[in-house]
């Protein structure tokens, strides 16, 4: 069975890199606390990806992204994006 992974935002954002990209994800209200199935650090999922991981959870990895990124057999995996997100649904999460 082929796995794929849901790479997911990190609540603790230090360690990623600092690019327009990333600091523009926005959690929303609809994110889910979960954590990294690889390292245990907290993240957040969105809720199409909880939606496919509870449907299917043997088939999903939920990573963090620096997990993603450093585990090799996860880098071989396609990405493919579930679409929704700020400002289309939800309103910004303030912590």
């Amino acid at each position: 069975m082929t796995q794929s992974v849901i790479a997911c935002v990190p609540v603790d954002r230090s360690e990623l890199p600092q690019i327009p990209e990333l600091d523009a994800i926005v959690v929303t209200d609809l994110y889910t606390l979960t954590i990294c199935q690889a390292c245990g650090q907290d993240v957040w999922i969105g809720p199409r990806s909880l939606k496919q991981y509870q449907d299917d959870p043997a088939v999903f990895l939920v990573l963090c992204y620096m997990c993603t990124f450093k585990l090799p057999e996860a880098s071989q995996l396609p990405v493919v994006q579930l679409g929704g997100g700020f400002p289309r649904e939800g309103r910004a999460r303030v912590l």
